[in-house]
This record gives structure tokens, C-alpha cells and sequence, in this order.
């Protein structure tokens, strides 16, 4: 009689895991945080939807720490590349790159930003978590992100005080595929016009 007892038990919580094992909020943002950092490169397609009707959609590479190449083609000629020094945006059409020097000494990570938010898991299941985070400092007051089941992003919406906002996605991920660190210095056009620190504009 024990021994079905324990079968059954098994059973449930192989059928129903998320019943026996549910994560926090904070623990789900914890388990991305960890997966991120054990990530050394990654690359994929992303897609960006403003709430303005504006959509970008194109692809990206990753390397750990901090270095980003994003490929618009959708709409074509913008690009955005980061060395984890210096931030260039380039918008081919108009023939102008933004050069901004990024704050080492504060530098913008993923883990700065979502600390200040409080964690809500909305859901948890096979295909994976739905975490609210909320907060009232930062320029996005809601932040809803939606995880596959090893903790890697899908989606994140980003949400203003006044309802302002857009959607982030990725998908068809490629994890730990070798890539040459000098990709994600960005060479600007030698006839390009130039626009220093743009985000330092208020």
C-alpha cells in the first residue's frame, strides 16, 4: 500500500510539477539572471512592436559580457552595436550614427534594471514562466517577461505610467556558437555624419 502511495505521488509530480514545485517571482528572475550569465555567446532573430504600429525586426548576436549586434532588416539599414564601451546607432538612410560612451562605473545591465522591481510569477508551466515585475522609478513602471522552460527570454513587454510601450521578442536561438570578439566594434561609415552621446539629450 506504501509503495502505490509513492507511485502515485511520483506520478503527480512528474504530470503536474508546477504544482509541487512552484517558483516565486523572484526565484524565476534569479533562474534567467543565472542563465544569462551562463550563456558565452548567443544569436537569434528579434523583433521589436512599438505601440505606435512601428515594428523593427531583425537579428542579433550576444557575447558575454555586454557585447550586442543587432541587424535591422525590417526597416533595413539600422543597426545597433555595443563593445560594452561605447554604444553606436546607425540609421544607413539618413547616413547617421549616434556614438554614445557608456558609464563604466555604472554600466547598464539587465541586473541593475530588474532589481528594482518587485516580481510577480503570473504563470509556470511545461512551456515555461510569465513574470510580472513592477515599479515606480524607472521609466517602465510594468515589465511582463515570458521564459521557455530553461530560463531563456521570449518576450518582454514593457510597459510607461502612461500606458507607452513595446514589445521585445526573440526566437530561434543558437547558444555558445563561436564568434570573434572584433564583430561587435562597429565601424562607422567614413562619410557618416557623427552625433556624440545622443541618450545624454534630455
Amino acid at each position: 500500500m506504501k509503495f502505490l502511495i509513492s507511485l502515485i505521488v511520483l506520478i503527480i509530480n512528474i504530470i503536474f510539477p508546477s504544482n509541487v514545485y512552484s517558483l516565486s517571482g523572484e526565484e524565476a528572475i534569479e533562474n534567467f539572471l543565472k542563465r544569462i550569465s551562463e550563456i558565452k555567446t548567443m544569436k537569434g532573430e528579434i523583433a521589436i512592436s512599438c505601440q505606435s504600429g512601428i515594428r523593427y525586426t531583425g537579428v542579433f548576436k550576444y557575447m558575454h559580457p555586454g557585447k550586442i549586434l543587432i541587424k535591422f532588416s525590417n526597416p533595413s539599414g539600422k543597426s545597433i552595436c555595443t563593445n560594452g564601451k561605447s554604444l553606436w546607432i546607425y540609421d544607413a538612410t539618413s547616413n547617421i550614427c549616434g556614438v554614445q560612451v557608456l558609464d563604466m562605473e555604472s554600466p547598464f545591465v539587465i541586473e541593475a534594471l530588474l532589481s528594482s522591481y518587485t516580481s510577480l510569477l503570473m504563470a509556470e508551466g511545461p512551456s515555461g514562466y510569465k513574470v510580472n515585475l513592477r515599479g515606480t522609478t524607472e521609466q517602465y513602471s510594468e515589465i511582463t517577461i515570458t521564459l521557455d522552460s530553461l530560463f531563456l527570454l521570449k518576450e518582454a513587454i514593457f510597459i510607461s505610467e502612461e500606458g507607452q510601450g513595446f514589445v521585445l521578442s526573440v526566437s530561434n536561438l543558437i547558444l555558445d556558437e563561436k564568434m570573434i570578439p572584433g564583430i561587435f566594434d562597429f565601424n562607422i561609415p567614413s562619410n557618416a555624419q557623427t552625433v556624440k552621446n545622443p541618450l545624454d539629450v534630455r
